[in-house]
Parts: C-alpha cells; structure tokens; sequence
C-alpha cells in the first residue's frame, strides 16, 4: 500500500491509519433475488478506496416478476447503510402505482443485498418487472 504517514497534521487522534491498502473500480452485476439472473442495465459500477466502496446502477427489473431487493453487491458489507434512489419510472411498461414514493432503502450485511424501502419506513417495497431504478450506495467492507 501507499503510506500517507508524513502528511498527518499533527493531530491528537491516536487512531489514524495513514496506509492505503487497496483502490480499485469496476462494473458489478446486479441480480435478482428469484432465480439470480442478472438484471438489464445500462450501467453498474464501483469505486472501492480501502474498505470503503461506493455503487452506482441504472438497472431495469427485468426478471419477469416483482423485485424487493437487489443481490450480488461486488463486495460483501460489514456494517449496515442506506442508499438512495435518483428516479424511479414504469416506462418500460411496468406499473408501479403507489410504491413510487421508494427513495432509498437499505445495504444488509445478513445478505448482501440492497434492500428497497418506503421513504422514512422500514417497509419493504417491490418494483414491478420492467421498472428502472436509478441509484447509489456507500457502504464498508472488510
């Protein structure tokens, strides 16, 4: 790794790890939860710095049925965290009705997925088949 040790300010925090031990990107393949078959996208890709790493993915539902979470993140989460949705559309000929109003949800550790969740709810939501879904995550690995 690269050792950022001669650029630390100084300061009094004792837990500063100054190593940057890993830093990679890439394109990761969303799937669905039914029968893992990877679902359409138009892109989905990572950045991990350390162990920390960032998803971004415009993906449409095209499993043939509803979606409620989004497995095969391109690495394993150790602390649960959120994400957000940026758009949601049935233009594909899907009709998502009232779950339109999903705006983030949630990264599981438990199962390595992107759970979809009603905006300031615990509630799982599915999208219909052939709904696109826009979004990011961040979230730590190990």
């Amino acid at each position: 790794g690269i050792d950022f040790s001669a650029s630390e300010s100084g300061s009094p925090n004792t837990n500063i790890n100054s190593l940057l031990d890993d830093y990679e990107e890439g394109d990761w393949d969303p799937l669905d939860g039914s029968g893992g078959s990877t679902l359409t996208h138009n892109h989905a890709r990572y950045t991990k710095i350390g162990n920390f790493v960032h998803v971004d993915f415009d993906i449409t539902n095209s499993s043939g049925s509803a979606l409620s979470n989004i497995y095969g993140l391109p690495f394993a989460p150790t602390n649960y965290a959120t994400f957000r949705l940026a758009w949601v559309s049935g233009a594909g000929g899907g009709a998502q009705n009232s779950e339109t109003n999903v705006q983030g949800g949630m990264i599981s550790t438990s199962v390595n997925t992107i759970g979809l969740r009603l905006t300031g709810a615990n509630a799982t939501v599915t999208m219909a088949d052939t709904v696109r879904i826009i979004g990011s995550g961040t979230y730590r690995t190990a």
